[in-house]
């Protein structure tokens, strides 16, 4: 059974380009309009930029999120984009690498089909993630509701505390933490 398209959970395109560092310049302003192109498409939600960390090797990975692995997929075979990537090319050492992915399974692996993070690394990335965390957020919760006279029931205090840490683990730290630690991960 095949659910209809708005029940599918949301997807993002993942673009990898290794830029030519003569052409740098060229490219920064490109990639500000192919975003732009990008936000006026069916589904999209938002756009994540992984700039460079190291001056000698350009390497952008850019997360967009669409509503529907559909429409992450139709924009990545878009007209559209494919007359920006034209213009492109000439900067790129590597061709353009893409895909779309459902979900957040990206997390660990930006490079697209590259050198992949061993698992035991992502374990302990989402442990340090997680912990803190864990052990703040329904701390804050109970606390905030307290101080507003509220009692909170246990079950209700668990379940914003779960939306509340799920969503800071997939937008903000999970995210941050893999670029802050892209070459351990893979080491």
């Amino acid at each position: 059974m095949t659910l209809p398209e708005q029940f599918c959970r949301e997807a993002t395109s993942v673009i990898v380009h290794d830029v030519k560092a003569a052409h740098q310049q060229d490219y920064e302003p490109w990639m500000v309009t192919a975003c732009n192109a990008h936000q006026a498409f069916p589904g999209y939600l938002a756009t994540d930029i992984i700039r460079p960390i190291d001056p000698q090797f350009l390497r952008y990975v850019i997360l967009m999120r669409f509503s529907t692995l559909a429409q992450a997929q139709a924009w990545l075979v878009s007209d559209v984009r494919q007359q920006l990537l034209t213009q492109a090319r000439p900067w790129l050492i590597k061709p353009d690498r893409y895909q779309a992915i459902q979900g957040a399974d990206f997390w660990f692996d930006p490079g697209l089909g590259e050198k992949h993070p061993r698992r035991w690394k992502q374990w302990l990335l989402s442990v340090v993630a997680l912990l803190p965390l864990a052990t703040l957020v329904p701390v804050l919760i109970s606390a905030a509701f307290s101080a507003a006279g509220i009692e909170l029931p246990a079950s209700a205090l668990h379940l914003l505390s779960l939306a509340i840490i799920s969503g800071l683990m997939v937008y903000l730290l999970i995210p941050g933490l893999t670029r802050l630690l892209a070459k351990w991960l893979v080491a």
